[in-house]
């Protein structure tokens, strides 16, 4: 049998099996080209190069979730950078990363969540709540939604954000977090993910099997930077961000 990855006849594909094993999980991708394995065999995953986190589980969502416009401005706290500055922090409200619809590069904070010592105690009361991913709150990182009714993409979240599980996170070294959003946001990164899951349902599992190969890093970055600030300035175009001045036709 042909080492090709599938072979097209007149009736049928046919399909070395034993290509499959070469693929993270061994998904029945008989319509990758023979070129895909081997990436798979020489690059690394996105699982040795990141920390990829389910997020919290508040147990009612009811209770400690709102839309940032609905609590006093003088409540919420924007300015974290890891889960230490919590405790001292005045404030009682923290952004929150819930997923949201599909969108790439920036976006969708929107969230806060009830987080200051009393939202925590009371969390912790409710057989729903889980804390998971705590050690990674409020730093850096890349965020998804968890389903999507298109294409896989993903968003660039600056530090200050608790994150739940349809607004799963992966944190990474910051000096190739860029590169990564890039990648992801890119027709190879949806490509990838189509291979682990065909579906619209994105897992954590199906991101840690994403291969990488790091080249040209400078000039994608560059790039990267331009769409994330594109896609920021868009997103602050509306009365829905926080960090809204004035509709950008006035």
């Amino acid at each position: 049998m042909s080492e090709a990855a599938a072979v097209q006849s007149k009736v049928r594909y046919i399909a070395n099996a034993e290509n499959f094993s070469k693929i993270p999980g061994s998904p029945i991708a008989y319509w990758v080209s023979a070129l895909v394995p081997q990436i798979y065999i020489n690059a690394p995953t996105l699982e040795k190069l990141a920390d990829v986190k389910h997020g919290l589980t508040t147990g009612k969502n009811d209770l400690f979730v709102r839309l940032w416009v609905e609590v006093p401005w003088q409540k919420i706290d924007i300015t974290l950078s890891n889960k230490n500055q919590v405790v001292t922090s005045s404030a009682k409200w923290f952004p929150y990363n819930k997923g949201g619809e599909f969108r790439k590069w920036y976006g969708n904070a929107d969230c806060v969540l009830w987080y200051d010592f009393a939202g925590r105690e009371k969390m912790a009361t409710l057989s729903g709540h889980r804390h998971d991913g705590k050690d990674r709150y409020f730093q850096e990182g890349i965020t998804w939604s968890f389903i999507s009714s298109s294409n896989f993409g993903v968003r660039y979240t600056p530090p200050g954000f608790v994150f739940d599980v349809a607004g799963s996170s992966m944190f990474f070294d910051s000096k190739i977090i860029k590169y990564i959003t890039g990648l992801l946001c890119s027709c190879l990164g949806t490509f990838f993910m189509s291979i682990q899951n065909p579906t619209l349902n994105f897992q954590v599992g199906n991101l840690k099997n994403v291969p990488v190969i790091i080249k040209h890093q400078d000039v994608i970055e560059e790039k990267v930077n331009n769409c994330i600030i594109l896609a920021k300035r868009d997103w602050d175009s509306y009365e829905t961000s926080w960090d809204f001045k004035k509709h950008p036709l006035i």
